[in-house]
């Protein structure tokens, strides 16, 4: 299985990390993301290629993982637990993810002085 990501997201990258999945990471900066157009698309978020079968966004990249190699476990056993736990993925990033991106590329990118 070769796994190469396409876009740097911190969390799909733990998650490969945490099971230990043998992956070739590419970083790409904000301002140069859009540089690159095969196979990665900019507009759909963070990339990950499984075989030569691309899978976008963060959430659907943990659900191919999870199936992939199930074991070590990314989510609860418990049903409940489980749904709690998508529940609290889902407010991270599409509720408080964007303000914290916001922050850190206004710390880290220069910006012309005013």
């Amino acid at each position: 299985m070769a796994i190469r990501i396409l876009s740097l997201q911190r969390k799909s990258a733990w998650a490969l990390d945490y099971k230990k999945l043998p992956h070739r990471r590419r970083t790409f900066l904000p301002e140069c993301r859009h540089c690159r157009s095969k196979p990665h698309r900019a507009d759909r978020g963070p990339g990950l290629l499984v075989d030569r079968n691309p899978v976008f966004d963060s959430t659907r990249i943990i659900e191919t993982l999870e199936h992939l190699s199930p074991e070590p476990g990314l989510y609860p056993a418990d049903a409940a637990q489980q749904q709690r736990a998508l529940e609290l993925e889902n407010f991270f990033d599409e509720e408080l993810g964007p303000y914290d991106r916001q922050l850190i590329f206004y710390l880290v990118l220069p910006y012309p002085h005013s």
